[in-house]
Parts: C-alpha cells; sequence; structure tokens
C-alpha cells in the first residue's frame, strides 16, 4: 500500500469515528513552552463545535484555522493582514505523500527520520506515561483518559492540524503522526508532551506542551467564536499558495528578529 494509501485509509477511520462519536461542544486550551518550560512560546484555543473545529492562535499572533468536517475543507485566516485562503483535505494529503518522499532523500538526518520515524516505546498503565525514544527525537507524554467522543474528536484534530501544520515548518508531519498513531492505538488524551531533538548524544532543543479539555465552551470562549463568524467574510479572500507564501515570509522576518 502507498504512503498516500495508508493515509487515506487512516483518515476513512478517523471520519468514521468522530463522526459517529461526536459528542457536546468543549474546547482545548495548549501553552507551548521553550527551554525549562517558563517561556511561553505559544498559545492556542481549539474550539469543538458541530461539524467545525476552530483553532484560535493567540500568541505570538492572531490567527484562525477552522476545518470543516462535512466538507473536508480548512479555511485559514490571518486576522493581523486582513486575509484568508482555502484548502481541501484531499489536497492537503497530495501534498503530504510528496513531501514524504521528497524527504527520504533528503541530506539533512533529522528530515529522513521524520519521513520514516522509528521510536522505542514504553508505556505505563499505572502512571499514564508514554515514552517514545530514538537518536534523534525523544517524546514524553503524559496522558488520560476522557470519555469517546471527545476522544475521537481530539483524534481527529490532531491528525489533520499535524499535517497542515507540516506547510509551515521544515520538517514532514511523520514524527507527531507516530505520537498521534500511539495515542489513538492505546485510547489516550496526552496532558503533557515534552520533545528533545539530539545532535548525537547532545539534546538542542526542547519543548514542551500542555493541553486541558475544558468540557463546555465557557462564555469567553463563546464570544470569540461569535466575533470571528461576524468578521470572516470581511477579510480578503486570497489563493492557497499566496496565503503560505505569505506566511512563510513571516516566519522568516521574525526568524531574522530573534536572532539580532
Amino acid at each position: 500500500m502507498s504512503f498516500r494509501a495508508s493515509l487515506v485509509c487512516h483518515f476513512v477511520v478517523f471520519m468514521f469515528l468522530a463522526a459517529t462519536c461526536r459528542g457536546e461542544e468543549f474546547a482545548m486550551e495548549t501553552k507551548i513552552y521553550d527551554g525549562d518550560g517558563k517561556q511561553l512560546h505559544a498559545e492556542n484555543v481549539t474550539l469543538f463545535a458541530d461539524h467545525e473545529i476552530h483553532d484560535f492562535s493567540i500568541v505570538p499572533e492572531q490567527k484562525v484555522t477552522v476545518f470543516d468536517r462535512n466538507a473536508r475543507r480548512f479555511t485559514l485566516a490571518d486576522e493581523k493582514h486582513r486575509t484568508q485562503a482555502s484548502l481541501a483535505a484531499e489536497e492537503l494529503v497530495r501534498f503530504i505523500a510528496s513531501e514524504r518522499a521528497r524527504a527520504e532523500t533528503s541530506n539533512v538526518a533529522l528530515i529522513r527520520f521524520a519521513s520514516k520515524p522509528k521510536f522505542d516505546v514504553s508505556f505505563d498503565e499505572e502512571t499514564g506515561k508514554l515514552e517514545m525514544l530514538s537518536k534523534v527525537w525523544n517524546y514524553r507524554v503524559e496522558t488520560e483518559r476522557i470519555d469517546a467522543a471527545k476522544l475521537a474528536d481530539y483524534h481527529e484534530f490532531a491528525q489533520w492540524f499535524t499535517q497542515l501544520n507540516a506547510l509551515f515548518r521544515p520538517l514532514p508531519p511523520g514524527i507527531r503522526m507516530e505520537l498521534n498513531r500511539e495515542l489513538f492505538e492505546r485510547k489516550l488524551f496526552p496532558t503533557r508532551v515534552q520533545v528533545e531533538i539530539k545532535n548525537g548524544d547532545k539534546v538542542v532543543v526542547r519543548q514542551e506542551s500542555r493541553h486541558r479539555l475544558i468540557p463546555k465552551l465557557p462564555n469567553e470562549h463563546r464570544l470569540t467564536l461569535e466575533k470571528w463568524k461576524s468578521q470572516k467574510d470581511s477579510l480578503r479572500l486570497i489563493p492557497f499558495v499566496e496565503y503560505r507564501s505569505q506566511q512563510l515570509s513571516l516566519v522568516r522576518v521574525l526568524d531574522d528578529s530573534k536572532q539580532r
């Protein structure tokens, strides 16, 4: 089976489970920290309501990503630059498959690893701690069990958004997708994910993400959702290729400013 066919099969499973298990509205708050877990790098609020998943980036910039699970289509919006774009899920699957094929022959070891990641995996049933270790990338994950409907919604979100995020990052999504698979098969929700990227025996990057589920949508999140729906039509619609180029340029500018 080809990689693209494998992706499609996995998505069929996710879509079926999510469609049959969709439950009440709820929210997930995510905070990502660099280094020792004290410096906030990013903050997102993800809202699960009806057939749509809304992901609001609060830090570092206000952006919105909406996945329409019925139409299988993403809407991406940059509120600061007043632009938005649309991308079909099938287009995303094709792009990821082509990127993986290119990554397999990369001269960069980490990129090659991301195309076909292999981990030594261990899980402690008593503590709920999952470890996935390799020569270049380590995961240490704290997990919990949640109800089936919310878990199905979360895993659908994780699988699609992991791939979408890869369009704006230097690595293909295989590493995180492998973690998604382990969590999915064990029916787990990650509350804390610690990442170590290594160069030889030395850890060169440390990052930590913390996830908190909120059983129902708080009023503040409902207001955020209503505000987005009231202003989305005022944003200029541009082709996705142009939107992606714009966002990648902004990332390069941000990286340059950090180095100065």
